[in-house]
């Protein structure tokens, strides 16, 4: 739950960057009752934000989708929960590619074994064409401690 409030307030931060110190600052809405945070933040949205966040945060534990969000007028906690959505979406994206990257080089890394035993051989041949049997007898020995061939 402590994650929870540090998310709210880092959330509710990022808005008070975007906007200016006077909208930040407005008076509750005597108007309609409800008690406000900062401008646009109603009570009930904190809370329908806390819930939902509640059921989020198990979500993501279990990597599950995220749970719908609740039923809010666009504004401030609305915004939060489509940015949240919006990470995890691009998180599930960034891990997608990471696997494809990981098995990408694992491929790479295959190939590369024959392709190396391949130039030591022929480096070692060349060698010996020449008469180098000495040099050729070190790539050979290093071939062999890198378990090339």
């Amino acid at each position: 739950m402590d994650r929870l409030f540090h998310a709210v307030f880092y959330l509710h931060g990022v808005r008070s960057h975007l906007t200016s110190p006077d909208e930040d600052m407005a008076e509750p809405n005597q108007e309609s009752g409800q008690g406000r945070l900062g401008s646009s933040i109603t009570l009930e949205e904190l809370f329908a934000f806390i819930q939902w966040m509640a059921k989020a945060e198990a979500a993501l534990e279990k990597a599950d989708p995220l749970p719908d969000p609740p039923p809010l007028a666009p504004g401030t906690v609305a915004r939060w929960i489509a940015l949240i959505g919006k990470l995890k979406e691009e998180s599930r994206q960034m891990e997608t590619r990471h696997l494809a990257l990981e098995a990408t080089l694992r491929e790479h890394t295959r190939q590369m074994g024959p392709l190396v035993s391949n130039l030591c051989e022929n480096l070692a041949t060349l060698y010996d064409s020449m008469g180098e049997s000495e040099k050729a007898k070190v790539v050979r020995m290093r071939a062999a401690a890198l378990n090339v061939f």
